[in-house]
C-alpha cells in the first residue's frame, strides 16, 4: 500500500472513490433524486481538481498497485484553516474497510494538519453511520454535539467531533 499527497490528476480516481463510497453508504434503502445528485456533486472531477490545486487544502491518498499499475482504495481531503483544520471527507473503498487503511489516512491527516499549523482536526460525521462514529471514537475524537448537513432541502442529522493534536 502506497501512501501519498494526491496530485490534480488524481481527480478522476478520487471521484470515483466520492461516488462508490457515497452510494454505499447514505443509499443502503435505494436511491432517490436528491441523494443521487449530491453523489454526483461530492464526486464532481472539476470541482475536486480545483480542490486538490488549493494550497488550503491537503488530500492523501491510499493506493495499491494491481499488475504494475495504481489503484486508488481511499483518500483523506482537509481544509485547512489557521490552528484549526476540518477533515472534509475520509473515504475507502468499502472492500478495503477494516483493515487498518482508514486509521492510517486518518493519522496522516492529522499529521498533515499539525504540519500546517493546526491544534485540533475536527469534523462532522452523519449520525447513521454507526460504523464511522465508533471508528472515530476509538480514534480519540470527542463528540462536541449535534450539528446538521443539508441539500435539496433536507437536513441531515451529524455529529460534531474533535480531537486536539500535538
Amino acid at each position: 500500500m502506497i501512501l501519498r499527497p494526491a496530485q490534480a490528476d488524481d481527480a478522476q480516481a478520487l471521484a470515483g472513490l466520492c461516488l462508490l463510497v457515497f452510494l454505499d453508504t447514505y443509499c443502503f434503502e435505494g436511491l432517490r433524486a436528491d441523494l443521487t445528485a449530491e453523489a454526483l456533486q461530492t464526486g464532481d472531477v472539476r470541482a475536486l481538481g480545483e480542490t486538490l490545486r488549493d494550497p488550503q487544502w491537503r488530500c492523501l491518498l491510499v493506493e495499491q498497485e494491481v499488475r504494475g499499475e495504481p489503484h486508488a482504495l481511499g483518500f483523506a481531503s482537509l481544509r485547512l484553516a489557521g490552528e484549526q483544520a476540518e477533515l472534509v471527507r475520509l473515504y475507502l473503498h468499502p472492500r478495503f474497510q477494516r483493515q487498518g487503511l482508514g486509521r492510517r489516512l486518518l493519522r496522516a491527516a492529522e499529521a498533515a494538519a499539525l504540519a500546517a499549523g493546526a491544534r485540533s482536526l475536527l469534523l462532522d460525521c452523519w449520525s447513521g453511520n454507526d460504523r464511522a462514529l465508533a471508528f472515530y471514537a476509538a480514534c480519540g475524537y470527542q463528540d462536541e454535539g449535534p450539528a446538521v448537513y443539508s441539500f435539496s432541502g433536507r437536513d441531515y442529522p451529524n455529529r460534531h467531533l474533535r480531537r486536539a493534536l500535538g
